[in-house]
């Protein structure tokens, strides 16, 4: 599945300048974000891992459209294999992808 038209389609990459800015670039090296922390904060020691993160945000909405569109047909076709932590699953996974996209929910 290709990812929703209100989102960006990625690979996104990242730089680092300084030990405090990181930048989140699109493949052709237009800034999506620059981020920016105060030195020997919280933030500071979880900027790498943030940034890894966003990156990848791109890639990660898509995998979960895919695998919420897999579950969707498999239950369609199979019935209901998973109960109660299945539609927990669901629910979770339809909030994150609307609030991706800007579809709250």
């Amino acid at each position: 599945m290709k990812p929703s038209s209100k989102s960006t389609t990625g690979p996104w990459q990242y730089v680092f300048e300084g030990g405090t800015v990181a930048f989140i670039l699109e493949t052709d090296g237009t800034t999506v974000a620059k981020i920016s922390v105060t030195e020997n904060s919280t933030a500071h020691s979880a900027l790498a891992a943030n940034v890894r993160l966003m990156t990848n945000a791109p890639a990660l909405l898509e995998a979960l459209e895919d695998m919420l569109s897999g579950w969707k047909y498999i239950r369609e076709t199979h019935g209901d294999l998973y109960g109660v932590g299945w539609d927990r699953a669901q629910e979770k996974a339809e909030a994150a992808i609307a609030k991706a996209t800007g579809e709250t929910k």
